[in-house]
């Protein structure tokens, strides 16, 4: 993919938004088993990705679950995508955490809207700064 004026390579643009995640990793060999779901927090989103922070390392290119809470809604909005990116990210105290990309690849038609009226409502109002809208 060719890089945009800005240098960066993603298609969309990424907004820095903090929302809970709660994810399971899906795999074939547990599929009728309870699998492990992890909380955490998004670092930024786009039409078609999420990247968030977690404390485990997931496989890439492995299909994710994600239940995404949105700053001002009580109901989350459940995706499915695949692993794309997860690299070591140490806090403050040391603490390894790890950042995930994921493409995000199925979306129910009900809670299409939600999210993508979300991210177009932050996009529009991030972009009237420089447009003076």
């Amino acid at each position: 993919m060719a890089k945009n004026m800005t240098g960066e390579r993603r298609k969309y643009f990424r907004l820095d938004v903090s929302a809970k995640v709660v994810f399971k990793v899906k795999d074939k060999k547990t599929l009728n088993l309870p699998r492990e779901a992890y909380e955490s927090f998004s670092k930024n989103i786009s039409i078609e990705g999420v990247c968030f922070i977690s404390p485990t390392a997931p496989k890439l290119h492995k299909a994710i679950e994600l239940k995404i809470y949105l700053p001002g809604e009580k109901r989350a909005i459940n995706l499915v995508g695949k692993t794309k990116w997860c690299r070591v990210v140490k806090k403050e105290d040391g603490e390894k955490v790890f950042e995930v990309g994921v493409e995000l690849s199925t979306i129910s038609k009900t809670e299409e809207g939600r999210f993508i009226g979300y991210v177009s409502s932050k996009m529009a109002a991030h972009l009237g700064k420089y447009l003076h809208l």
